[in-house]
């Protein structure tokens, strides 16, 4: 059927270092860890537009880190 979808996990994970006396924060951050190559979302378009399937990914792993000061 092509209005169903197959069950998938997403894992994601950020760790804080916050530093309230300094006005300093950052994090380390991973999305997607697992990696899964997943369809998240799709829809057939009409006759008009050729009837054609519109497919949506999870996007792949991303990790990073991520700082700031505030004044």
């Amino acid at each position: 059927i092509n209005d169903e979808l197959d069950s998938y996990t997403n894992v994601n994970a950020t760790l804080t270092f916050d530093y309230p006396d300094w006005g300093f924060q950052a994090q380390l951050y991973v999305k997607n860890a697992t990696d899964e190559e997943v369809i998240t979302d799709k829809y057939l378009t009409d006759d008009a537009s050729g009837l054609f399937t519109n497919i949506f990914t999870l996007e792949p792993r991303r990790y990073g880190i991520a700082a700031g000061f505030k004044f």
